[in-house]
C-alpha cells in the first residue's frame, strides 16, 4: 500500500513522531543550525568586543612605537640641542640681577648732587618685587603730543582716545608722564576735551614745544620761544595748573644737530629749570596711527589684526633688545624710559602692551624715579655736558656696533 504524501500544513507539531522521515530529518537540521547560531553568537560576541579593544590598542601602540622610533633615531642630535639650551639658559641666568640696585644708585645721586651743589627732590626706592629668577626692572611710561596725535578712525574722537589711555593706566596702576604740544588742536573743542581728561586724571604733563618744531632748524632764541610759549598750555594740562616737576621732551628727539646748537638749547632749559626726558625704549608706536585709521575706514579687521600682531612683536623685540643692550653696555639693569604717543592705536593696544611689559619682568614707575639712575645724569641737569643719554649714543661712545634690528615689519604697508 502506498503512503500518502503530506504537505507542510498537514504536519502536527504535537505529534512529530507521525511525520514522514524526510520532514523529521529537515526539522533536525534546522534545530541543529539554530543551536549552532546561538552558540556562535554567545561565544563570539565577547570575543568580538575583545578583538575591537585589541585592535584599538594595536593602533595606539603602533603610534607610540613610531614616535619613540623617531626620537631614538634623533637621540644624539636632541642631546646636543638640550646641552646647548642648558648652556644658553645658564648664560641668561647669570645676566639676571639677584637684587635691585636702586638704593645704591640713590646714594650715588645724592653724593653727586652735594658735590655739584644741585638740590634734588626726595628719591624713595620702592620695594624689590621678587620673582623666581629675577627682580622686576623699572620702566617709566611717557606719552607725547597731548592732546592730538595722528589720524583717527571714523567715529573716534580725541576725547575718547584720551579716556581709553587714562583708563588703561588706571586699571594697571601705572604712573605716566605726558608731554604737551600746545599748538596741536588749538581751537578744537575735541582737543580741549582730551586735555581736560588728562588734567582730571591727575597725571603730570611736561613741555614738548609749542609747535613740535625740530630743534635742528632753530636757533637759541627760536627754541626759547617754543619752550616758554608752550608753558601756558602745559599748566592748563596739569591738575592745579602746575606740574610737580618741569620736564621737557625734544620734538623728534632732535637736540640741535651741532654741539653748539645743542649746548645753547641746554642752556635755555637750565635757565628755566627743566629736566630732559630721555628715551631708552622706542618701538615706533607712531607708525601705526595712519594704517590703523585706514583699516578701520575700510572695515578691514584682518588688517587691524595684522597691525596688532606687529605691534606686540615690536614691543617684545624692543624690550628684550634694550634690556640686553643696557646690560652689555653698563653691566647692570638701568631703569628704562618708554616713548609712546596719545594716538588711537596706542589707546587700543595699551592694555595688552602694559600686560606684556609685566610679563617681560618690568614694573611701572614715575619718570623721576626711573631717571634717578646716574645713567640719566646729563638729562636731569642740562648744565652738564650733553647730549641726552641713550643706548645708541652710549654704544657709539664705546665704539660698539648698533644693535641688530628686529624682524622687519612695516605698518605702512597694511591697508595701503
Amino acid at each position: 500500500m502506498s503512503k500518502k504524501k503530506m504537505s507542510l500544513r498537514e504536519l502536527d507539531l504535537n505529534n512529530t513522531g507521525s511525520w514522514p522521515r524526510e520532514y523529521k530529518i529537515g526539522a533536525c537540521i534546522l534545530i541543529g543550525l539554530l543551536i549552532f547560531f546561538l552558540l556562535w553568537y554567545v561565544i563570539t560576541r565577547e570575543k568580538g568586543d575583545e578583538l575591537t579593544n585589541l585592535e584599538s590598542q594595536e593602533s595606539t601602540l603602533r603610534s607610540e612605537f613610531e614616535t619613540k622610533q623617531g626620537k631614538a633615531a634623533n637621540l644624539e642630535p636632541l642631546k646636543q640641542q638640550l646641552a646647548q639650551m642648558e648652556q644658553q639658559l645658564q648664560q641668561m641666568l647669570r645676566q639676571l640681577p639677584s637684587k635691585t640696585e636702586m638704593p645704591d644708585l640713590i646714594v650715588d645721586i645724592s653724593q653727586t648732587a652735594i658735590a655739584t651743589g644741585i638740590q634734588n627732590d626726595l628719591f624713595k626706592p620702592g620695594e624689590e618685587v621678587p620673582r623666581e629668577f629675577y627682580a622686576e626692572q623699572p620702566i617709566a611710561l611717557t606719552f607725547d603730543d597731548i592732546p592730538v596725535h595722528g589720524d583717527l578712525p571714523p567715529g573716534v574722537t580725541r576725547e575718547r582716545v584720551m579716556r581709553d589711555i587714562v583708563a588703561a593706566l588706571a586699571a594697571a596702576r601705572a604712573p605716566a608722564q605726558g608731554f604737551v604740544t600746545g599748538a596741536f588742536g588749538q581751537g578744537d573743542p575735541d582737543a580741549a576735551a582730551a586735555t581736560a581728561v588728562w588734567r582730571r586724571s591727575g597725571l603730570p604733563a611736561g613741555n614738548h614745544g609749542r609747535n613740535h618744531l625740530n630743534l635742528d632748524t632753530l636757533d637759541q632764541a627760536g627754541f626759547a620761544e617754543q619752550l616758554t610759549g608752550n608753558e601756558a598750555a602745559v599748566a592748563a594740562t596739569n591738575a592745579g595748573g602746575r606740574a610737580p616737576a618741569r620736564w621737557f621732551r625734544y620734538p623728534f628727539l632732535a637736540e640741535g644737530g651741532t654741539p653748539a646748537r645743542r649746548d645753547a638749547a641746554r642752556a635755555v632749559l637750565a635757565a628755566h629749570g627743566y629736566r630732559i626726558a630721555a628715551v631708552t625704549l622706542n618701538f615706533g608706536d607712531w607708525t601705526y596711527a595712519a594704517p590703523y585709521a585706514r583699516c578701520m575706514a575700510r572695515h578691514d579687521m584682518a588688517g587691524v589684526a595684522t597691525l596688532e600682531r606687529g605691534w606686540l612683536a615690536a614691543v617684545r623685540a624692543d624690550a628684550v633688545t634694550a634690556r640686553a643692550r643696557m646690560r652689555a653696555l653698563t653691566g647692570r639693569d638701568v631703569p628704562l624710559v618708554l616713548l609712546m604717543h596719545v594716538g588711537a592705536f596706542d589707546a587700543r593696544m595699551l592694555p595688552r602692551t602694559l600686560a606684556l611689559y609685566r610679563e617681560l619682568g618690568f614694573r611701572f614707575v614715575p619718570l623721576g624715579a626711573a631717571q634717578a639712575d646716574p645713567f640719566y645724569a646729563s638729562a636731569n641737569d642740562p648744565r652738564l655736558p650733553g647730549p641726552t643719554p641713550s643706548l645708541e649714543r652710549l654704544a657709539a661712545a664705546k665704539g660698539l656696533a648698533p644693535a641688530a634690528p628686529p624682524p622687519a615689519f612695516d605698518p605702512q604697508t597694511v591697508c595701503a
